[in-house]
């Protein structure tokens, strides 16, 4: 046993030498041998880069993680959950995402705790993986930094949800909630816009009918998006339809007739072909009128 971890912390040193600073570029074949090499140790190597990691170089400790994923023992899942809360974001990110990959449930308390990080990107590594693994105990907090006033987290916080959970539901009921902060609010707009589902239809139509501008302006915006990842029912194209011409025609804000030309350009029925036309002569924004004529020009 002494000879082999003897042997295994060898091949950690090649490591660390094939990542070090004395090169201008990783010694990719040396890397690659000791990389096998230690795979094949199994858990000798993982108590061997377990001794010597605090020294080891950046890319070499993200090396290391790759091997400890791919050893996969009981032993390396808790080495490379000791890592996720690593003081270099590079080693961060590569745990958070190797105990992802592994589906790891011993990881999720560590996961849980990243979520709570002052670094955007070890939050947004925790959600993504979190929300791949499932973990139906991440809803809540999700759900609060759904809230969050950075627009990155928020949205991320809501794409989590909905893959987890397939929460288009909970999303549209925060999309609804006057409670909610604005950005909040929009954040969910904006995450239902991005899911390619077609449950999102409804609550967009419904908040593109909103008194606040803000609101309609993110449904629309969003329904745009949405209209161009999926195929829309009869029933869901026609009142889109209705939804779009009225607010081409009767809202006061440009923005939101702009994206209304834009929402009507990815249906093109006969009536929203018509209202484009009208718009494309009528309409008292100019960039309205380019949009509306360009799309009937597609």
């Amino acid at each position: 046993m002494a000879n082999q971890l003897s042997k295994a912390e060898k091949f950690v040193n090649q490591l660390a030498e094939a990542y070090s600073d004395v090169h201008a570029e990783p010694q990719q074949v040396q890397a690659k041998a000791a990389t096998e090499s230690l795979v094949l140790l199994r858990d000798v190597a993982v108590q061997a880069i377990a001794r010597q990691k605090e020294g080891l170089p950046t890319d070499a400790k993200v090396q290391a993680i790759a091997i400890l994923g791919r050893i996969g023992s009981p032993a390396a899942r808790q080495l490379l959950n000791s890592l996720v809360d690593d003081e270099s974001q590079a080693v961060r990110t590569a745990a958070t995402e190797e105990v992802a990959r592994l589906r790891d449930v011993t990881a999720v308390d560590k996961l849980l705790q990243a979520l709570e990080s002052r670094h955007i990107q070890t939050q947004v590594d925790a959600i993504h993986a979190l929300a791949k693994m499932g973990v139906g105990a991440a809803i809540a907090p999700l759900q609060r930094i759904a809230e969050s006033v950075h627009p990155l987290l928020a949205k991320e916080a809501h794409t989590a949800i909905i893959q987890i959970t397939g929460g288009i539901p909970a999303l549209a009921e925060a999309a609804r909630d006057v409670q909610r902060p604005l950005e909040a609010r929009r954040s969910a707009l904006g995450a239902l816009g991005a899911s390619a589902h077609p449950a999102a239809v409804s609550p967009l139509l419904e908040a593109a009918a909103s008194p606040d501008e803000p609101i309609r302006f993110g449904a629309i915006n969003a329904l745009n998006n949405l209209c161009y990842s999926i195929s829309l029912s009869d029933a869901e194209r026609q009142k889109a339809v209705e939804v779009m011409v009225q607010t081409l025609h009767r809202d006061k804000s440009d923005r939101c007739r702009v994206y209304a030309a834009s929402v009507l350009g990815a249906i093109r029925d006969e009536q929203a072909i018509a209202a484009l036309k009208w718009a494309s002569q009528n309409d008292p924004y100019v960039r309205v009128r380019e949009i509306a004529s360009r799309v009937l020009e597609i």
